[in-house]
């Protein structure tokens, strides 16, 4: 199931603005009977706007719609856990790829993966982005405010592999924070940078 961001509801201007930022993408793997989610983000300055989304019950179903998203946004970097057995059938993908003379889809490891806090960590982030002074997360009509208000907070301990939106976005949003980008360095207000 896929979901087109950019801000439907705003006017041709606004989307227009956005057509120009850094993109950067997330990707949660598949977690037993779950869905595999990806996302694209657009930065533009220290701002944040999820563009397009997808859910994706197996492995090659994300690559694809990665693949086609890294083409159309021109994405820059896609961030994930590459400790996840996923990975394996994600990299079978990209070296068929890479041998048909095709760019291949190579992910970048997202901080905190493995932390016994990054699911926290995540939540902080993306927290300190839509909460109190200015927000500088938008997230148009994308699903993941449901998601992380509905989300357990007594599974706060759990790892995030195991709420494959919640990871997706968090591993971009950190992996951003993280590269060094000025478009999003400071957006964290240093909270979960302390536990690297």
């Amino acid at each position: 199931m896929e979901r087109r961001q950019a801000g439907a509801d705003a006017d041709l201007a606004e989307r227009e603005s956005w057509k120009h930022a850094a993109k950067y993408g997330g990707i949660g793997w598949p977690w037993r009977d779950k869905p595999g989610f990806a996302l694209v983000l657009a930065v533009r300055g220290r701002e944040v706007r999820v563009l397009r989304e997808a859910s994706a019950p197996r492995v090659a179903g994300l690559y694809e719609w990665c693949k086609s998203r890294r083409a159309e946004y021109r994405v820059l970097d896609w961030f994930t856990d590459l400790t996840d057995p996923a990975m394996d059938a994600w990299r079978d993908l990209s070296d068929q790829d890479a041998a048909g003379g095709r760019w291949a889809v190579e992910p970048t490891s997202a901080p905190m993966v493995g932390h016994p806090d990054e699911l926290a960590a995540y939540f902080l982030e993306a927290g300190n982005r839509t909460k109190g002074g200015i927000k500088t997360l938008h997230f148009g009509d994308s699903l993941l405010p449901g998601v992380l208000r509905q989300f357990p907070v007594n599974d706060m301990g759990r790892q995030a592999r195991e709420y494959p939106p919640l990871a997706a976005l968090g591993y971009v949003l950190t992996g951003v924070a993280m590269a060094g980008s000025p478009a999003v360095a400071g957006g964290s207000g240093g909270g979960w940078l302390a536990w690297t």
